[in-house]
């Protein structure tokens, strides 16, 4: 794991105050996470106060890790959670809520709620990712493969932006970079290509949950001519995601109160694709991508 993540960052929600925190996959190796159906206890600082949780990773198909603390004996750490981040979730702030887990040492997790100007000087990173068809080992090799990564990680972090202005901050870096962008897939459809560089082609999601699978197909139909020899598809996590969907939801409900219009119900913006998503999925998919295929998430924890 790189030495620059020392914290596990979490983005609040309403089951972060009531009843415990996802753990990203990518971090389970940092929480030495026990194994199937196991849990242990681990140990929470807040303010002055710390309190014994349960580490647990679920008996599922996901295999998934948690932090959980419903019980009656963390009142006090979910009060605490509560005054901290209720604000955020009330919308009353610009920023979201963000919550800072520093390892003291083993099993002793200080939590800290994560300043705006902290905040600011995040960066978008690349998450965790899936190879198909030999594309790892293409990914690594590659020059403009190797690109990708400082693409992404040269856009900041803002509260304030939705997903258009960062898909226009990414397509000013890969174009600066000698990417083409915005050219037909192949001349006889209307289908456009998001980036180009010699044989790779990078398609940035940040659309419905369903959208990306015509990147699949804007992988494929090149790929069969001999103009690429591998896709890349770049979504958001699911924190990046909700992040933009409850931004996109506060930007419309205030456009809404500025007109002076009467809503039955507050807007609300939900359903982007995300990694998980296509995670989940490519089992079921990967039998129609005879060429290698990259994705990975495009997620906002990185460094400044």
């Amino acid at each position: 794991m790189s030495a620059l993540r020392n914290t596990f960052k979490h983005l609040v929600g309403k089951s972060t105050l009531t009843q415990g925190i996802a753990i990203r996959r990518d971090y389970e190796e940092w929480f030495d996470a026990p194994g199937r159906g196991e849990c242990r206890e681990i140990t929470l600082l807040f303010g002055s106060h710390e309190i014994a949780v349960t580490l647990r990773r679920l008996d599922n198909e996901n295999g998934s890790v948690q932090i959980r603390y419903e019980s009656k004996r963390h009142a006090a750490l979910r009060a605490w959670l509560h005054t901290v981040f209720a604000p955020f979730l009330a919308g009353e702030s610009p920023y979201p809520g963000l919550l800072e887990l520093r390892k003291v040492d083993s099993d002793n997790y200080r939590l800290e709620p994560l300043r705006a100007e902290d905040a600011c000087r995040l960066r978008l990173c690349l998450g965790p990712g899936l190879y198909h068809n030999g594309a790892e080992s293409l990914g690594a090799a590659s020059h403009p493969f190797a690109e990708i990564p400082e693409v992404i990680g040269s856009v900041g972090f803002r509260p304030e932006y939705g997903q258009t202005q960062y898909n226009e901050h990414i397509r000013t870096v890969f174009v600066e970079r000698g990417w083409r962008s915005d050219e037909p897939v192949v001349p006889e459809l209307p289908l456009r290509f998001d980036f180009r560089k010699d044989d790779y082609q990078v398609e940035v999601e940040f659309g419905n949950a369903r959208s990306y699978y015509q990147d699949y197909l804007k992988f494929l139909l090149p790929f069969t001519r001999g103009i690429i020899r591998v896709g890349v598809l770049l979504v958001p996590t699911a924190d990046f995601a909700r992040l933009l969907c409850a931004g996109g939801t506060r930007r419309a409900t205030n456009r809404a109160t500025r007109a002076g219009l009467q809503l039955d119900r507050p807007p609300k913006y939900s359903g982007m694709v995300t990694y998980e998503k296509v995670e989940r999925e490519f089992q079921a998919l990967r039998f129609i991508l005879n060429m290698p295929v990259i994705v990975r998430g495009i997620d906002f924890w990185g460094q400044a």
